[in-house]
């Protein structure tokens, strides 16, 4: 239960930054969960990220969504944040990786926060 409430904390503290005030936290199966594993050229691997695209450009000029949260595991966050990232031509956005600590919530949430 405390790593939802800090990472509701640190969704918070992002939307505060963000210029419209609207965030989007990702989070997904990691590649062993997923039918096609790690293969990144399987169809359906390709698929998934097509939507995933969709949506997130859905969301910037949609929404107004220009603060994108991610844990940056492998699999659908690192695929979320790479989508971000290459949609920086649609326009201005940031994005926070949010580390959890295996030792507990007593480690930053964002590195090089108090």
């Amino acid at each position: 239960m405390s790593r939802i409430i800090e990472f509701r904390k640190s969704a918070q503290k992002a939307e505060k930054q963000s210029v419209q005030g609207k965030s989007c936290a990702f989070t997904g199966h990691r590649p062993q969960s997923l039918p096609f594993g790690f293969d990144e050229s399987d169809k359906r691997c390709t698929s998934l990220k097509s939507v995933m695209r969709d949506q997130i450009v859905a969301l910037i000029e949609n929404e107004g969504v220009t603060h994108f949260i991610t844990g940056m595991a492998l699999g659908v966050d690192m695929y979320a944040a790479e989508i971000v990232l290459d949609t920086r031509e649609i326009g201005t956005w940031s994005i926070t990786p949010i580390i959890f600590s295996q030792y507990g919530m007593d480690a930053p949430a964002v590195p090089g926060t108090p």
